[in-house]
C-alpha cells in the first residue's frame, strides 16, 4: 500500500481549492441572481407557477369525476336495456338513476369547460412571465458577461477536481479516510501538515526526535504532539 500520508496531503489541497472555487461561485451567483430585476421576474414566474398548479389539479380531478360517470351511465344503460330487469319499481329507479347521472355530467362539462379557460388563462400568463424571466436574466447575463464567463470556467475546474478527488480517495484506506474526514472540521480543513526541519509547518512546533524518526520513515501515520493535525513528510 502507498504511503498514505502523500494522498491525504493531495486530497487536503484538493479540497482547499474546491473551497475557493465553491466560495467564488457562490459570489457570483449572488451577484447574478440577487438583482432587482431578475428577483422581481423571478417572483412574477414563481406566482404565475403556484397559480396555475391548483387549477390543473381541478381540471384533471374533473376530467376523473367525469369519466367515472360516463362509465357508471354506461353500465346502467346497458342493464337497463338488457331485459334482464323485469321489476317496474327497478326500471324506474334505474331511469331515475340515469337521469341523475346526465344532469351531473352537464355539470361537469360546464365545470370542466371553465377549468380549462381558467387553465388556458393561467398558462398565458404562465408562459409571458417565463418569456420576461428569460429576457431580464439575458440581459443581466449580458452587463456581467464576464462573471458569467467566469462561472462557467469555475463549474468546468469544479467538475474536474470533483473527479480528482474521487481518484484519489480511490487510494485511500477506509481508516486514513475517516481520520481525514475527522480532523477536518476541527483543523479549520486543514489536517494535514507538512513536516520540515523537524517542526509541524502550521503550528510551528518541533517534534520529539522519536517522532520525527517514524514520520521520516513514511509508513504509518503520525499527528503533530501540538496541534493534532497529520504530519507529512516529503524527501526532496
Amino acid at each position: 500500500m502507498t504511503y498514505q500520508g502523500d494522498t491525504l496531503y493531495q486530497l487536503q489541497q484538493i479540497d482547499l481549492t474546491l473551497s475557493q472555487q465553491q466560495k467564488r461561485l457562490q459570489e457570483i451567483r449572488h451577484l447574478l441572481e440577487n438583482n432587482e430585476a431578475v428577483q422581481t421576474a423571478q417572483a412574477a414566474l414563481t406566482a404565475a407557477q403556484a397559480d396555475l398548479k391548483p387549477r390543473q389539479t381541478l381540471v384533471r380531478d374533473l376530467e376523473l369525476q367525469s369519466q367515472a360517470a360516463k362509465e357508471k351511465q354506461a353500465a346502467a344503460e346497458t342493464r337497463l336495456y338488457s331485459g334482464q330487469v323485469k321489476n317496474p319499481r327497478e326500471l324506474q329507479d334505474m331511469q331515475n338513476e340515469i337521469e341523475s347521472l346526465k344532469r351531473r355530467l352537464a355539470d361537469l362539462d360546464e365545470k370542466l369547460l371553465e377549468g380549462m379557460a381558467a387553465v388556458e388563462e393561467k398558462q398565458t400568463v404562465l408562459a409571458t412571465a417565463q418569456a420576461t424571466f428569460d429576457a431580464v436574466a439575458r440581459q443581466v447575463e449580458e452587463k456581467y458577461r464576464d462573471l458569467v464567463e467566469e462561472r462557467v470556467m469555475i463549474e468546468a475546474r469544479i467538475t474536474r477536481l470533483q473527479t480528482d478527488r474521487s481518484t484519489l480517495g480511490a487510494n485511500l484506506t477506509s481508516e486514513s479516510l475517516r481520520l481525514y474526514d475527522t480532523l477536518k472540521p476541527q483543523k479549520a480543513n486543514r489536517p494535514i501538515s507538512l513536516f520540515t526541519e523537524n517542526t509541524c509547518s502550521v503550528c510551528g512546533i518541533e517534534q520529539t526526535a522519536l517522532l520525527a524518526k517514524e514520520i521520516r520513515r513514511r509508513e504509518t501515520l503520525i499527528k503533530c504532539r501540538n496541534c493534532g493535525r497529520i504530519l507529512v513528510y516529503m524527501p526532496k
